[in-house]
């Protein structure tokens, strides 16, 4: 899709940038609630489960959140150095995107479907879902504060203080990355999303298109 050919009606696909300890969750249902009011169906697509198996990644068993998270972070990580390509994963989002809902759908985009991909790492994956996409592209953040975070993976996901503490400095770490990238332009679509969050009170968020 080229800039400019975006319209009302169009596929959009959502990237999500967020900080580890962050509920997500809930600011993704925050996005699938406000464009299903304009008739949007969504579908959450994520990295770690749908797109690393591609790349002949199987989990383990887990003996805890502390664990998973490293090990999706590990794997991300050693793909991008294996291929020399920061933007692999989402060339496998977009190999996704097209085999389950356009092959068979004489290759067109979906009118009123929205792709939310969960969650994006890189700055050159921002860069190719913006070529490949155009104006159908957008970007939200999701963050919190590092208190929050912290008693987020305490409370919800059983780590000690000393395993989130270490989780949280090496994703902050790594978000470093991302930092040229906040400073964005913001559409009509994502000012709207942002005025319904911020009535349901959801996290501090950062919306970019």
């Amino acid at each position: 899709m080229k800039r400019g050919d975006f319209n009302k009606d169009s596929e959009l696909i959502i990237g999500i940038i967020h900080t580890v300890g962050t509920n997500s969750a809930e600011i993704i249902q925050c996005i699938i609630d406000s464009l299903n009011k304009f008739r949007y169906s969504s579908e959450v697509i994520k990295v770690s489960k749908e797109i690393l198996v591609q790349f002949g990644t199987e989990a383990p068993h887990f003996s805890g959140e502390y664990d998973r998270i490293h090990f999706f972070m590990d794997k991300g990580n050693t793909i991008r150095d294996k291929t020399e390509d920061d933007a692999i994963l989402m060339k496998g989002v977009c190999a996704y995107i097209y085999n389950k809902y356009r092959l068979n759908s004489e290759e067109a985009p979906q009118l009123r479907r929205a792709y939310i991909i969960d969650s994006i790492k890189h700055p050159d994956e921002v860069e190719f879902l913006r070529q490949t996409y155009g104006d159908g592209f957008h970007l939200i953040g999701i963050s919190d504060t590092y208190e929050r975070r912290k008693s987020f993976l305490m409370d919800r996901k059983n780590m000690s203080e000393k395993q989130a503490e270490h989780i949280l400095d090496r994703d902050d770490n790594e978000k470093e990355k991302m930092a040229n990238i906040q400073e964005m332009r913001i559409n009509n679509l994502i000012t709207l999303l942002m005025l319904v969050t911020a009535k349901m009170k959801c996290r501090k968020m950062f919306f970019a298109c």
